[in-house]
């Protein structure tokens, strides 16, 4: 079993990861990236709300490209304020792999 680690957050905080302080090996997600809008989810998000989460498949599918699996054992985290910290949990519980 492998620990994996991801950071996450919004608003484009990749400069913010990178500077750190964040876990070694951590993967950074945001989830904007990859939430449902209506131009990509017309069926699931019709009035084109934001930070939508994401359909099943393409979770799973931003999962895969940082080389996570079913069977790792997953930390997330975020930054003060990181509003995305538990929407992240959520759809990893919500929407297993």
């Amino acid at each position: 079993m492998t620990h994996q680690y991801i950071s996450c957050c919004f608003l484009n905080y990749i400069p913010r990861f990178e500077e750190g302080p964040r876990i070694a090996g951590a993967k950074y997600v945001d989830m904007d990236d990859i939430a449902s809008s209506k131009e990509l989810f017309p069926e699931i998000n019709p009035k084109d709300l934001p930070h939508m989460i994401p359909p099943k498949n393409l979770f799973a599918r931003a999962m895969d490209a940082m080389g996570i699996t079913n069977s790792d054992r997953i930390i997330i985290y975020g930054k003060d304020g990181c509003v995305f910290t538990p929407r992240t949990w959520f759809c990893k519980c919500a929407r297993p792999m």
